[in-house]
């Protein structure tokens, strides 16, 4: 047992220090390497005394190509990072927003039905009947029921309810208008024929 443990621990070893070690080891000396200045310059100047004058504007003109390609490749992965980092966080707010968006649905229901309610017990104190309650909310073919028209059969059957608060059966707090648009509807519904 004893020489399966030495095998594994030097064979793991083997593996994660010279292998993974490396890996990243590499990385960091390789990006070292590609900024080391002080190199580049001591390589240039030992081989700048044989230079003529075209190799040495061909010489400049390489080191700016080349300091250009690698300012391209930086300005490019910084870039290519933030665009990636935005989109994770922009990816994050909108599971936020679809959330609020849920919540906010979930409101608008609840308001909703809270409305209905309100409507119902609003619809009872009325003496809306249930025909003048659907002549305004599903006119009929022609479009002749209007709000106005159910609204006066209402105060009509009101005033005939009331018995005379006011002049005519009609209640005080009722204009003329109201009142002839009332009898005019009252009368209209009284005289259709039943079909």
């Amino acid at each position: 047992m004893g020489a399966f443990l030495d095998w594994f621990f030097e064979f793991m070893t083997t593996m994660l220090k010279d292998g993974v070690l490396r890996i990243f080891t590499g990385i960091f000396w390789g990006v070292v390497q590609i900024f080391n200045i002080p190199a580049y310059i001591s390589i240039f100047n030992s081989h700048s005394s044989g230079f003529s004058a075209i190799e040495w504007v061909l010489s400049i003109f390489a080191m700016i190509v080349i300091f250009l390609i690698w300012a391209l490749l930086i300005t490019l992965a910084v870039f290519g990072l933030r665009k990636y980092f935005r989109f994770r966080r922009s990816i994050v707010g909108n599971e936020d927003l679809l959330e609020e968006l849920a919540d906010m649905h979930r409101d608008v229901l609840r308001l909703t039905k809270e409305k209905e309610r309100i409507m119902a017990l609003k619809i009872g104190q009325t003496s809306i009947s249930v025909d003048e309650l659907n002549a305004i909310l599903n006119p009929d073919e022609e479009g002749n029921a209007s709000i106005e028209e159910a609204q006066a059969a209402g105060m009509a059957r009101q005033a005939v309810a009331s018995g005379g608060e006011g002049s005519g059966g009609f209640p005080r707090s009722a204009t003329t208008s109201a009142i002839s648009r009332a009898v005019r509807c009252t009368c209209t519904t009284r005289s259709a024929p039943s079909g």
